[in-house]
């Protein structure tokens, strides 16, 4: 484990992913919307989306569940990751997960 990994300690809810769930839930609500006609709220819609993808990618993952849920907003995002680093980031939430 590294200094890093070792810091990061999840919220003292009962579901130490209940925000990340929320996020993902709020994703799921709105990924279905980006299919609408009107440019302005496409737009406005769209950005929130990716602002929303960004925040649950950096969040870090303490369940299976929180684990399956980010890694269907990262399929859903489509990613441009020639750097890698949202791998590298999965590998580590699936290395916290499941130990």
């Amino acid at each position: 484990m590294t200094a890093v990994q070792s810091t990061i300690k999840p919220k003292t809810r009962s579901n130490p992913d209940a925000d990340l769930l929320d996020m993902v839930k709020h994703h799921d609500e709105l990924w279905p919307k980006l299919g609408g006609d009107d440019d302005d709220d496409l737009s406005e819609l769209s950005s929130e989306v990716r602002d929303l993808e960004r925040q649950i990618v950096a969040r870090p993952v303490f369940t299976q569940e929180g684990l399956i849920a980010k890694e269907r907003v990262v399929a859903r995002a489509a990613f441009d990751d020639d750097d890698r680093i949202i791998r590298e980031i999965m590998r580590l939430d699936h290395q916290r997960v499941t130990g």
